[in-house]
């Protein structure tokens, strides 16, 4: 079986499950567009009614929702059309379950409907998805202008709450505005300092002093250490008593024979 006869053949069965309807979008164009139909299976509590909707895929980008309900009219009343956000996919819902039936039997005996759809009033295909996605970003302009707007709401909202306060001074009241944190003081060259009284810097070191002290060899190379200083300790000084007893022999004058 030559090549092409084998791609027309998977294309008109269709993924399983599916029927293929074959549809030439204009009678210009020499070349086919393949739909995929299916009964529609619900879920339970659906209003969907099963008998009479299909599920379609593989829809043409450049159609409308009106396109499709006239394409699909030939094989009886339209009630509904659900399509996807992406308009590839969508349910079809006939008024009569024959419509059903006979959408199915058209794409299982390779019947090829003609469509004409609408001039669109905008691009399609590809270049819509372009469109979009430069969409989302505004350019240096439009940010600019959107910046410049929020900061003269900024300054405007500065200036309201400077003139309040002016207001409420000018009363004889004294504005008093909390801040979170404590507060900060700015030494004789300017950089800020944390505003804590003396005692309780003095307390803070008594009871750092005080949890030195309270574990001095509690890990294990604190021990090691301290084993180690004892014995050096202990060397030091049993060479300064052999040296010193060396010196009181040197220096004895009785000389046994």
């Amino acid at each position: 079986m030559a090549r092409g006869a084998k791609a027309a053949t998977a294309a008109a069965s269709g993924p399983a499950g599916y029927q293929t309807l074959r549809v030439r979008v204009q009678a210009s164009v020499p070349y086919t567009k393949h739909v995929f139909l299916k009964p529609h299976v619900g879920e339970p509590g659906d209003d969907v009614p099963a008998t009479r909707a299909l599920f379609v895929a593989g829809l043409p980008l450049c159609v409308t929702s009106d396109d499709l309900v006239d394409l699909f009219s030939v094989f009886g009343d339209v009630a509904a059309l659900a399509l996807h956000p992406s308009e590839v996919t969508g349910i079809l819902v006939f008024t009569k379950e024959a419509g059903c039936v006979e959408a199915l039997a058209a794409a299982a005996g390779g019947a090829m409907l003609e469509l004409s759809p609408s001039e669109p009033e905008g691009p399609v295909g590809l270049k819509s998805w372009v469109v979009a996605h430069k969409s989302t970003f505004p350019g240096n302009q439009v940010l600019q202008h959107q910046l410049d707007d929020w900061m003269e709401a900024h300054d405007e909202e500065q200036e309201r709450k400077r003139k309040a306060a002016e207001a409420d001074a000018d009363d004889g009241w004294t504005v008093v505005k909390r801040q979170k944190g404590r507060q900060l003081n700015t030494d004789g060259e300017g950089t800020s300092v944390g505003g804590v009284s003396a005692t309780v810097a003095a307390a803070a070191g008594a009871n750092a002093l005080a949890k030195q002290k309270l574990l001095p060899n509690f890990y294990r190379f604190q021990q090691r250490e301290k084993r180690r200083d004892e014995l050096l300790e202990l060397r030091e000084q049993f060479e300064n008593d052999k040296r010193k007893i060396q010196e009181l022999k040197a220096a004895r004058k009785f000389k046994p024979l």
